[in-house]
């Protein structure tokens, strides 16, 4: 029986990004777009795991992608809607900020 394992690098998440999958109509984002071009090799594999090289406050804190960054909840959801199955967080990002 194959398994088939796929490991994804840093999931980084940029300024254009934030304003691209913002939807001023309702105040949500969508980021399932940015998933396209490597879809089909998501949906290749039985296990994938992926970096979140970012921090999810909420709105404790400004969406931002500085050093400071924080990326609207909403990302997990498209995330896992893509086939993502786990993510690491173990990031440098994760220890600067401070909520």
């Amino acid at each position: 029986m194959d398994f088939t394992i796929s490991v994804l690098g840093d999931l980084s998440f940029y300024q254009p990004q934030l304003v691209d999958a913002y939807d001023s109509t309702d105040g949500s984002y969508d980021f399932s777009h940015n998933f396209e071009a490597v879809q089909p090799y998501l949906d290749a594999s039985d296990f994938v795991m992926a970096n979140f090289n970012s921090v999810s406050l909420g709105d404790r804190a400004a969406y931002s992608v500085t050093i400071k960054s924080n990326t609207p909840e909403s990302i997990f959801n498209d995330l896992n809607n893509a086939g993502i199955d786990a993510l690491m967080t173990a990031t440098r990002i994760s220890l600067v900020r401070d909520g």
